[in-house]
């Protein structure tokens, strides 16, 4: 049952939802025989369970949250700036929201489980952690492609708390101001030469086999030298670039997804395996929900049950407001098919 929901963001406040488990039963009275105020509880006489879910990012607000990739001191430790404002907001917000209910409920204590993917993840991380101060709260997160979050002994210490699920080459559970900055001084430090003159002797050698006429041999080594003196007159690489220290990492316990080159495996791996960028094709596209999550979460269902027809029932491309490939081709010929009959009645009345 829905306690709480807002989708727009602001700055360090995150989109969110809160959710009260909800099993037909209504609590006994208390103590002094009055009924207790509000809602349907679970019936259960000493825990009361919700769930609180945190919008990744979607709209500008949230990409402030995003952009701020320096560390800032919390506990004992430091913490990704940008998201660990966000978690905060969440406590604060809903703190005396959560006792109220507790104590409208008669139950003893909260088991609050908090969902969140990239920023969403990294928000639910920091407040899961903050909640288990509160005697009267136990709190646990997943999070999915969370950004990195804490220092390496923060990490650790709770992994007991949090669980964090990577997508194979995900960019943003490796993304911090350390590794964007390591990332750029490796390009600027590669050197691409061969695979550029590569790249000339293959288009050279396209377009010789595909003249009427024949292209010498000493014509084609003309125009490799030409490419050649090119990259050595205006490539200029820059060496003896200094590495920054990576001090943020994916918090908790680090659930990695990975493609394994005949379908896609998991294993609980140290979050400081994640403290470089994964430079693939798929680095974006594993991150986000449709091209990523989805896809190693069904491979995942579909050969543990050994069932290659299992589909989760939540259709994602629906909730996005999004059309699947194949619909969208079939009403694009289905539209070609219209107009083509609109225009041959066009001629026939003309």
């Amino acid at each position: 049952e829905l306690v709480y929901c807002t989708t727009e963001g602001m700055p360090r406040e995150p989109a969110h939802f809160l959710a009260i488990k909800k099993e037909g039963t209504v609590p006994a009275a208390k103590d002094d025989g009055s009924s207790p105020s509000g809602g349907i509880f679970p019936w259960d006489k000493s825990f009361l369970e919700l769930v609180l879910v945190v919008r990744g990012t979607k709209a500008l607000e949230d990409m402030f949250s995003d952009a701020l990739l320096e560390a800032t001191p919390y506990r004992d430790g430091i913490a990704h700036d940008g998201v660990c404002q966000s978690g905060k907001y969440l406590v604060e917000k809903h703190t005396d929201l959560l006792l109220e209910i507790l104590e409208a409920s008669g139950r003893d204590k909260i088991k609050l489980t908090l969902i969140g993917h990239s920023l969403g993840a990294g928000a639910a991380a920091i407040a899961c952690i903050e909640w288990n101060d509160n005697p009267k709260i136990e709190a646990t997160s997943i999070g999915f492609g969370c950004p990195a979050l804490l220092d390496l002994e923060s990490s650790k210490k709770y992994k007991d708390k949090i669980i964090t699920v990577i997508s194979d080459s995900d960019c943003v559970a490796r993304m911090s101001g350390a590794t964007a900055a390591n990332l750029m001084m490796d390009l600027l430090e590669f050197d691409f030469k061969e695979y550029a003159m590569n790249d000339v002797k293959q288009f050279v050698d396209m377009i010789a086999e595909n003249n009427s006429y024949l292209l010498p041999e000493e014509k084609k080594e003309d125009v490799m030298k030409w490419f050649m003196d090119q990259i050595d007159k205006n490539m200029k690489l820059i060496t003896g670039l200094e590495r920054r220290d990576v001090v943020l990492y994916p918090p908790g316990k680090c659930i990695h997804f990975y493609r394994d080159g005949v379908g896609i495996s998991a294993v609980e791996a140290p979050c400081d395996l994640f403290n470089e960028f994964d430079v693939t094709r798929t680095m974006v596209d594993d991150h986000l929900v449709p091209t990523g999550y989805e896809i190693v979460l069904t491979e995942t269902m579909r050969s543990h049950l050994k069932n290659s027809k299992f589909n989760f029932n939540n259709d994602v491309l629906a909730l996005r407001a999004e059309k699947p490939p194949e619909q969208e081709l079939e009403e694009a010929s289905d539209s070609d098919e219209t107009k083509e009959k609109e225009e041959s009645g066009d001629k026939k009345a003309a």
